[in-house]
């Protein structure tokens, strides 16, 4: 082998990974609108009434949260109140959007409602739903 076809096979994947690389860094972006993530994050269980007002401007964005890593969620929405594993490494994140047995004070028998984020097995947002505390 010559001098030439050495550096040659040695360039061609070199090249190949940081095509690789520089694909797979690129994360998903998304336009938050009028939903304040320091706010959603500054109300950690809901109890300051903060996420309650954002839930609006989040419910617009739950499409728009599907593909995102979960470090691109979390550097979002913070980190979870709850989380739950499932089956085959799957996840559930559970964010309190609203005052309720979460906080400490009296609590009147009302439904609160939550952000449940699905998060499949390669930790990238799935779903996004919201549901009323049983």
């Amino acid at each position: 082998m010559t001098r030439k076809n050495i550096k040659m096979n040695f360039i061609k994947p070199l090249i190949l990974c940081i095509v690789l690389i520089s694909i797979c860094s690129c994360g998903k972006k998304i336009q938050l609108g009028s939903f304040n993530p320091t706010r959603w994050q500054g109300d950690f269980n809901g109890c300051d009434g903060n996420r309650e007002i954002q839930l609006r401007f989040l419910n617009g964005l739950k499409k728009d949260f599907e593909g995102l890593s979960e470090s691109q969620l979390i550097s979002i929405l913070g980190k979870p109140n709850k989380q739950e594993l499932k089956e085959r490494n799957c996840k559930s994140y559970y964010y309190f959007a609203a005052p309720g047995k979460q906080c400490i004070m009296e609590n009147k028998e009302t439904k609160i409602p939550y952000v449940i984020v699905e998060m499949n097995a390669i930790s990238y947002v799935s779903l996004v739903r919201f549901a009323l505390e049983d």
